[in-house]
This record gives structure tokens, C-alpha cells and sequence, in this order.
């Protein structure tokens, strides 16, 4: 069978950017005069450093599918690492909305487990390699 791996780091070049686009916005809002304004660069700024902290810490989301088994970690998650054996899982619901991805298990259990990105490739590799999980797909939607 095929693996599947989706490693994410906050040193990314995309990640810095977001982190200067969020400082920059954060900055110019903050020096409007502005009440509402004011408030949004205050949020805008409070999210440039948790950007920084990440960045910092050198954080990395990895989930990781070999050998029947599903290995994930995520520093900042409630459930931030852990294994789950795909024999053992009867559903599984990847909503690309809350960026999150519920396992079923056989034994009525559940695990809800954090997505980095899009759960699409995700899907993809499940469906083809594990035919006996039902599979739920949930896209993310946009307002229009």
C-alpha cells in the first residue's frame, strides 16, 4: 500500500507572509483613529504574534498514513499526537469547514483529529487504499 504524508511547518514561506500581511493590516487599522478600526488592528496584532510564537517554536502539524496505521501530531490541538490502527476505524468524516477529521471506531469510540489544510488528498488516499472505511466528505464553503 501507498503512504501518505502532509507535513505543515510555520517557517513556511506562506506562513510568514500571512504573518506580515496580518502586522502590516494590524498596524495600519491601529493607527486609524477609529474605534472599530482600532479594535481590528488590535486582533489583527494579537494574531501576528501568536504567528511569531509558532514561528518561534518552530511548530509542525505532520499526519502521517503507512502500514494500516494513522499517526498525527499537532502541538496546539486538545488531542496534540497519537496513533489509530485503520483496521479498527468504521467511519471517518473529513469536514474541510472545521479543518478537522472524525474517526469512527469499531468499538464506538470516536477520535477527532485537526487538519492542517485541505482534507481532500486525505480522502483520496483512504478511498483507494481503504476501502472498508465509509467515507464522508464535507467541503468547505464560502460566503457568496
Amino acid at each position: 500500500m501507498s503512504e501518505y504524508h502532509d507535513t505543515a511547518k510555520a517557517r513556511s514561506p506562506r506562513a510568514i507572509g500571512f504573518v506580515l500581511v496580518f502586522a502590516g493590516l494590524g498596524a495600519v487599522f491601529f493607527l486609524i483613529e477609529s474605534p472599530p478600526f482600532r479594535i481590528s488592528g488590535c486582533i489583527l496584532l494579537l494574531a501576528t504574534l501568536c504567528g511569531l510564537y509558532a514561528i518561534w517554536k518552530r511548530e509542525e502539524y505532520r499526519l502521517h498514513v503507512a502500514a494500516g496505521v494513522l499517526e498525527w501530531h499537532y502541538p496546539r490541538s486538545a488531542d496534540p499526537s497519537g496513533k489509530v490502527v485503520l483496521s479498527s476505524v468504521e467511519r471517518a468524516v473529513i469536514d474541510d469547514g472545521q479543518a478537522a477529521l472524525t474517526l469512527r471506531l469499531n468499538d464506538g469510540s470516536s477520535r477527532k483529529i485537526k487538519l492542517a489544510r485541505s482534507g481532500y488528498r486525505l480522502r483520496e488516499h483512504l478511498a483507494s487504499c481503504y476501502p472498508h472505511i465509509a467515507l464522508d466528505y464535507i467541503a468547505s464553503t464560502s460566503p457568496s
